[in-house]
C-alpha cells in the first residue's frame, strides 16, 4: 500500500512538473496523427523537414524551431539562407498554420528583411499559388486571421519601418457590407492600434489620437487610447484636448490652415502586390 501511495504521488508530481514547465504542446503533440513517441526525445532536423514534408502541421513545427543564425555565431550564408527560407514561408506557405508559423518566427528576427517580409505577408494573406500558377483563395476569416497575426508580429518586434503600414491599416474606414466583413475589418484595425503601442513617434501617436477623436466605435477607441497611454509613458485622461496639448500636436481644425485638404483614406487594398521581400 505504501509503494502504490507514493507511486501515486510521483505520478502527481511528474504531472504538476509536466504542466509547470509550459508543456501546452505536449498533447498537441501526442494527439497529431504522425506522432511517435521518438519524436519526444530527437526532434528531426527542421531544414530536413522543410525540404521533404508538405504536412502543414509538421511544416509549421519546423518554421517555429528555426532561428536567425546571426544571433548565433552562424555564418552569413547560413544568415542568407535562413532569411530567404522563412520570409518565403510568411508569404507563400500553402496552409495556414504554417503561413502562420513562419509569421511568428520572423518575430524574433533582426535582420530588417524580416519587417519587409511581415508587411509583404499581410497582403498576400488571401491565399496562394499552387506549382502551375493557379491562385488558390483562403476563406476570409482564415485571411484576416493571418492578417492579424502579421500586425501582431509587427508591433512585437517594434521596427520603425513598420509605422507607416500599421498606421494605414488603422486609418482605413469601416468596411461596409456583411456584418462579419464589417468585424474583420474592425479587429484589423484593432490590431493595429494595440501594435502602435510599441512606437514612440509623432506618426503614430497622431493616428492613436485621431481614432480618440473621431471614432465611434468603443473597443477601437479605448484600445487606441491604451496604446497612447503605453508608447508615450503619460497617464491623461481620454480628451483628446488634452493629448494635443500634452503632446504638442496641431488641433485638426489648424492642421490645414493655409493647405489643402489631405486625401480622404482609403480601405486597404488586400490585392495590391506584396512588397518583395528580398533585395
Amino acid at each position: 500500500m505504501y509503494r502504490r501511495g507514493r507511486f501515486a504521488l510521483s505520478y502527481t508530481l511528474l504531472f504538476m512538473l509536466l504542466t509547470c514547465m509550459g508543456c501546452a504542446n505536449f498533447w498537441d503533440e501526442v494527439t497529431d496523427r504522425n506522432f511517435e513517441f521518438k519524436s519526444l526525445w530527437s526532434k528531426p532536423n527542421p531544414l530536413v523537414v522543410l525540404n521533404e514534408s508538405t504536412d502543414g502541421t509538421q511544416r509549421a513545427r519546423a518554421l517555429r524551431a528555426l532561428r536567425e543564425l546571426s544571433q548565433f555565431g552562424g555564418t552569413q550564408g547560413d544568415q542568407e539562407t535562413i532569411v530567404k527560407l522563412v520570409t518565403t514561408a510568411a508569404v507563400s506557405e500553402h496552409t495556414a498554420v504554417a503561413r502562420i508559423a513562419a509569421i511568428e518566427a520572423l518575430t524574433k528576427f533582426q535582420d530588417p528583411r524580416a519587417t519587409q517580409a511581415l508587411i509583404a505577408a499581410y497582403y498576400a494573406s488571401d491565399g496562394y499559388r499552387t506549382a502551375q500558377g493557379d491562385a488558390i483563395k483562403y476563406p476570409g476569416d482564415m485571411a484576416s486571421m493571418i492578417r492579424r497575426q502579421s500586425l501582431r508580429a509587427l508591433g512585437e518586434q517594434g521596427s520603425p519601418a513598420a509605422i507607416e503600414h500599421l498606421v494605414t491599416v488603422l486609418r482605413q474606414p469601416a468596411a461596409r457590407g456583411a456584418e462579419v466583413d464589417r468585424q474583420m475589418v474592425m479587429d484589423e484595425r484593432i490590431t493595429a492600434a494595440r501594435a502602435l503601442a510599441k512606437y514612440n513617434d509623432p506618426r503614430a501617436e497622431e493616428a492613436l489620437l485621431n481614432v480618440m477623436r473621431t471614432e465611434k466605435d468603443i473597443a477601437l477607441k479605448d484600445r487606441a487610447y491604451e496604446s497612447l497611454q503605453t508608447a508615450t509613458g503619460k497617464k491623461l485622461p481620454p480628451d483628446p484636448k488634452a493629448w494635443e496639448d500634452a503632446l504638442n500636436l496641431p488641433h485638426p481644425q489648424t492642421a490645414v490652415a493655409g493647405r489643402t485638404q489631405p486625401e480622404p483614406v482609403k480601405q486597404v487594398d488586400h490585392q495590391q502586390p506584396a512588397p518583395p521581400t528580398q533585395p
